[in-house]
């Protein structure tokens, strides 16, 4: 591990600039106020039909109210609807102000416009959307994208058997909650309708909408990684970077270094190359394509053996000061054996 840290070849962890996380808190906070309001309306609704009112319009319009104040109701009933309304009443600065918030966001935001231009997408699911996806050259496809956001079917195999589930729901739960109700809106446009029915009709209603959902990720991935190509200077306060660079050329955050090369670096050069055999094992084909370059395990010591000498003591630190000071300097190259059958490193 210590070797792998050194020649920069573990991967790392994205994690979301401030800005990006303070998106997402004041994006949450509005939905967690929005369902506490929809909560309180349900319990409205539960009060009066256990009596036998009902009523299909809003309760919360200028009708709706009178016709709440003209029930005649138990008097613990009527308490318990008087308070509802009051919470109702005192969310509706809050949510207020979080929308204004929000729409300041939107205009700042170029790349708002440009996911408004989905069908069942507006500003709040953009600004969601941008949020949780964070920076999207952390995704090289549209596929790594609807994997991550768990909009891809869960692959449970053994041996030759394959079974393909429903998917994985794993990542982001908020994207994939707006890309839902997106969805519910763009299958009945014109651009995904005849898609929508022809899966209906195959699976089901819910897993149609479910396709109609990653179609329009897949889009959004295609809209923001021209937008990012064409301008990857746009400052934008959704898809914020860290602002301090990675030292010594480091892969972007949510990457890993590869560890393979079509040919040693110039910074290799004094290591040992070890040539593999050109066949493996089982069979006798020789290996058609070009050798490859693959990490091995660290040189030993140049003044240390081969025996383990207890009273020999022990020489720290590995690398003498005179050493190169290459990540990499520590490490050896192989070539890699290759797979008759099916041609990949063993």
């Amino acid at each position: 591990m210590a070797q792998l840290l050194r020649a920069d070849l573990l991967p790392e962890a994205w994690i979301a600039p401030l800005q990006v996380r303070q998106l997402r808190a004041l994006l949450r906070h509005r939905t967690g106020l929005i369902r506490l309001r929809t909560q309180l309306q349900n319990r409205i609704h539960a009060v009066v039909a256990d009596f036998g009112y009902d009523r299909s319009g809003s309760y919360l319009s200028g009708p709706g109210r009178g016709w709440l104040a003209g029930l005649e109701l138990p008097a613990i009933s009527r308490e318990l609807v008087t308070d509802y309304l009051a919470l109702i009443h005192g969310l509706a600065p809050l949510t207020d102000r979080i929308d204004g918030e929000l729409r300041q966001h939107a205009k700042a935001g170029p790349r708002v416009k440009i996911l408004t231009t989905l069908p069942g997408v507006g500003q709040f699911t953009a600004l969601v959307m941008l949020a949780e996806i964070g920076d999207i050259t952390r995704f090289g496809s549209a596929r790594k994208l609807a994997s991550w956001a768990g909009l891809t079917p869960a692959v449970r195999g053994s041996d030759l058997h394959v079974r393909h589930g429903h998917i994985s729901k794993q990542g982001s739960a908020w994207l994939r909650w707006v890309l839902n109700q997106a969805a519910q809106t763009a299958k009945r446009s014109p651009e995904f309708a005849a898609t929508y029915d022809a899966i209906a009709k195959r699976r089901g209603k819910k897993i149609a909408t479910i396709a109609i959902s990653r179609k329009l990720l897949t889009r959004a991935w295609h809209l923001l990684a021209a937008a990012q190509a064409a301008d990857p200077a746009t400052p934008d306060a959704s898809t914020a970077t860290a602002a301090h660079p990675r030292p010594g050329g480091s892969p972007s955050p949510g990457r890993a270094r590869s560890c393979g090369m079509s040919r040693p670096p110039a910074a290799l050069d004094h290591l040992t190359e070890q040539p593999g055999p050109r066949t493996h094992g089982h069979g006798s084909r020789p290996h058609a394509g070009g050798a490859g370059w693959v990490l091995a395990r660290p040189l030993r010591h140049p003044g240390r053996g081969m025996h383990n000498d207890p009273q020999r003591p022990a020489r720290t630190p590995i690398f003498p000061a005179s050493h190169d000071p290459s990540p990499l300097a520590g490490l050896k190259l192989v070539r890699p054996r290759r797979c008759a059958a099916a041609g990949a490193p063993a």
